[in-house]
């Protein structure tokens, strides 16, 4: 384009000096090899594409990077915050197809499914919205791409690149410090929990030390009539009958305090456990008021539990995170009645459809 733009500069400044002679063709001819160098360096390097100055150093102060494709998805023009983003020339990328430039830079992006996108922008019209981290340079960025039409004759595609790094991290921070939180809060729960353990505990334990030592009598006076004639059959059955009534209830003594040792072991330690385990509405039914009976009990406040369906029902999920919910809600509804004693909360399990539904 300059060698265009001299020929008929020089060559009319040599004329006006009278280094050489001019003839009225001249002048024409040297304008006509002018056209014809602009003309090509315009095909030739694209000149027609490139961005006027003034709305380049505009786009170039855009805080998000921006990348038009041509039909072939070839690279025509972009800002310079792309190029300082992920460090490269413009003369890396220019005319360079979008998915050998990827390629090329190593950037991790799933390559597909950004063709992907792109041919559904073509289709209707569509905004793609994308998010994906660049590994290389770990950052993440929020992607969007729309077609570029004219008069519904598609000419390419506008990429633009919004940095969400800084997002991410936060939203990273603010999950971590919310487990923290809840961390905090089922270890203040479970502190409350240990007095009424310790009670829940204490019942089952005497009451199994009264059925030991009423087996232990049971004992002494079945070894005594070994061999007296005076006891009958009868009486042997008697104390056999006895035994059993104690050794029942050690079971059921025994089987309860099973429970309470489950339920404190689900809260304080498999909590954070979660994977999606089944269990029974019985089960739930148990570690509630196995776990809010002590505080209901110093509350003076009655909860009245109704189950309006199958105790063996299954429910998928994680049983220790739904009891910590349903406690919460219960101690909430507790510290509502403002110290106020002999009141009820209803805790009603029912079924609707395919679903289990908590009633409070």
């Amino acid at each position: 384009m300059f060698i265009g733009c001299f020929i008929p500069l020089v060559t009319n400044l040599l004329g006006s000096f009278g280094v050489i002679s001019i003839s009225i063709y001249v002048t024409p001819i040297t304008f006509a090899f002018a056209i014809f160098f602009i003309a090509f360096a315009i095909f030739k390097f694209d000149f027609l594409k490139v961005t006027p100055i003034a709305l380049q150093r505009i786009v170039d102060r855009i805080s998000d990077s921006y990348i038009v494709l041509n039909e072939e998805m070839f690279i025509t023009d972009f800002n310079l915050t792309l190029l300082n983003t992920f460090s490269l020339a413009s003369s890396d990328i220019r005319n360079t197809n979008i998915v050998d430039l990827l390629n090329k830079s190593n950037l991790n992006i799933d390559t597909d499914v950004l063709v992907a996108a792109i041919n559904k922008t073509k289709l209707d019209d569509s905004t793609i919205t994308l998010e994906e981290h660049f590994e290389k340079i770990d950052k993440y960025f929020h992607i969007e791409i729309n077609s570029i039409k004219e008069k519904n004759t598609y000419l390419g595609s506008l990429i633009l690149l919004k940095d969400i790094t800084q997002h991410t991290h936060d939203m990273q921070t603010i999950k971590e410090n919310q487990e923290i939180i809840v961390e905090q809060e089922r270890l203040a729960s479970l502190g409350q929990m240990i007095g009424g353990i310790a009670h829940n505990l204490k019942t089952p334990i005497m009451s199994i030390a009264g059925a030991a030592e009423g087996l232990s009598d049971l004992t002494n006076e079945y070894r005594s009539s070994v061999g007296d004639p005076e006891v009958t059959v009868e009486d042997h059955h008697a104390i056999a009958n006895d035994m059993d009534e104690w050794i029942t209830k050690i079971r059921t003594h025994l089987s309860y305090m099973s429970d309470i040792i489950t339920a404190v072991k689900g809260q304080a330690v498999n909590f954070a456990d979660n994977m999606i385990n089944g269990f029974t509405v019985d089960e739930l039914v148990k570690h509630v008021d196995i776990l809010m009976k002590h505080e209901l009990k110093n509350a003076l406040i009655n909860m009245n539990t109704t189950v309006d369906l199958d105790k063996k029902t299954k429910v998928d999920g994680n049983i220790n995170s739904l009891v910590q919910v349903i406690n919460n809600i219960i101690s909430n509804a507790i510290q509502a009645y403002n110290g106020k004693t002999n009141q009820d909360i209803n805790f009603v399990l029912a079924k609707k459809r395919k679903y289990v539904r908590n009633f409070n």
